[in-house]
């Protein structure tokens, strides 16, 4: 892991299951997301960490999923509704400004979902 930001204040890196952590979801401001339940765990435990997420979450929370967190959610059976937990935060222009032309960073770009706890 990169030590300059492990470093940086007011951020903390933590190793563990996310579902043993109410205490720091509860609390952050922004919680960024690597496709990391996808690749590890099978639907239905995926399923109880976007629940657990989504009971302690606070209202305000920033959410950065990568690919976008509907599409991952979509083929899981959840109580609630990702458009009803989530509120997109569009960064359209943003990305493209970043890109500055450059079609692979773009796409890049794009596949990154923002969001906003309701």
């Amino acid at each position: 892991m990169n030590e300059e930001f492990v470093s940086l204040q007011n951020v903390e890196v933590v190793h563990a299951d996310v579902r043993n952590r109410a205490d720091l979801v509860s609390q952050a401001d922004m919680i960024v997301m690597n496709n990391v339940f996808s690749f590890f765990m099978d639907r239905e435990e995926q399923a109880e960490c976007f629940e657990f997420i989504h009971k302690h979450a606070k209202k305000g929370c920033l959410i950065v999923h990568n690919p976008d967190i509907r599409t991952v959610l979509a083929h899981l059976k959840l109580t609630f509704q990702t458009q009803e937990w989530l509120e997109v935060i569009s960064t359209n222009e943003e990305c493209e400004m970043f890109a500055n032309g450059d079609q692979d960073v773009l796409s890049d770009c794009e596949m990154l979902g923002f969001y906003s706890v309701r």
